[in-house]
């Protein structure tokens, strides 16, 4: 069974940590099947997308025109046809995409499938990916041991929970049309070999991961298979995420985390099958702060649970949920 909801979240600044049976229920509520972790997750196919269209004033690079070989199966992250070990994209495309600022900003275009020992991008912002829909896209190489996509240098994601402050946000990302592949793995097969699937004791591994950002655009990605969360946004702003699919297996699979502060979140017609929270919305991680005026619209669930909120204080007050 398939339920579609509407959440309306103007502010959250005390504890309220709500489980599989409390009031946004989960489990089989919302027609969640428990899989076998043996079982191949099959990739959700969107349709293909036509390019960007060009906005003056934006650097335009195709991944087939900088030296990407774009010879992955984003399905068992093998190289196409003869089953052997792809070419890491990653590095030319961090080189490439490593000059974007305000005054230069750079949309990669992912024209193929490409395996990456992660992409490490401008901290700041000013860059966009965007993808052709079905069959393009990246799969985390196995041993990469960090993120799949993130802004900032291999090492940002160290501190997951820095505490407070919380620093200035750049800004403007977009992702669109694209495939993520995070190569779960068992903790010795996958994108992480520490022994645990999620990351180390202190670090867990994101399919993407955004921090420190204003006006972030997440359209008709698909991310799949992941370490942990889908998708972790800690201390940003005036984010919209739609049409997007989340789709992974055990504990820790949250498909949209968010860590304080954060506001100004909208969620539309997006699909979440994961193995724990769809949507965590929790403000005393990351840099710790409120997270306010969250609208979550026309999306299914069919995960562990539905939404997670919690807050710093204890009991209820500043919380309201509309449906």
């Amino acid at each position: 069974m398939e339920r579609a909801e509407r959440f309306c979240i103007t502010s959250i600044n005390r504890r309220s940590f709500i489980q599989t049976a409390s009031l946004l229920a989960a489990g089989s509520a919302f027609g969640y099947s428990v899989l076998g972790c043996g079982a191949e997750i099959d990739i959700p196919c969107l349709g293909p997308a036509p390019p960007p269209v060009p906005i003056p004033g934006m650097t335009y690079i195709r991944a087939s025109e900088i030296g990407c070989a774009l010879d992955c199966d984003l399905r068992s992250g093998k190289k196409k046809r003869t089953a052997g070990l792809a070419t890491d994209d990653g590095p030319r495309i961090n080189a490439a995409m490593a000059g974007a600022t305000a005054e230069n900003p750079i949309t990669l275009i992912i024209d193929g499938s490409a395996l990456i020992s992660g992409l490490f991008l401008p901290a700041g912002g000013y860059w966009s990916i965007a993808g052709l829909g079905c069959g393009t896209g990246f799969f985390v190489k196995t041993g990469t041991n960090n993120d799949g996509i993130h802004n900032g240098e291999p090492a940002a994601a160290l501190a997951t929970n820095p505490g407070p402050p919380a620093p200035s946000r750049g800004c403007n990302v977009s992702l669109s049309n694209f495939t993520l592949n995070g190569n779960q793995g068992n903790g010795g097969d996958g994108d992480s070999t520490s022994g645990s699937y999620q990351g180390t004791k202190v670090t867990w591994y994101f399919g993407i991961d955004l921090i420190n950002l204003n006006n972030i655009t997440i359209q008709n990605v698909v991310v799949v298979n992941v370490p942990s969360f889908h998708i972790r946004l800690s201390n940003v702003g005036n984010v919209t995420v739609s049409g997007c699919v989340f789709k992974s297996k055990r504990l820790s699979t949250d498909g949209l985390h968010f860590d304080g502060p954060a506001n100004d979140i909208t969620i539309s017609k997006c699909d979440f099958t994961t193995g724990d929270d769809s949507i965590a919305l929790n403000c005393p991680e990351g840099y710790t702060g409120n997270i306010s005026r969250v609208t979550v619209t026309d999306c299914t669930f069919n995960s562990l649970s539905l939404m997670r909120l919690y807050t710093t204080g204890g009991g209820t007050s500043g919380l309201r949920v509309r449906a």
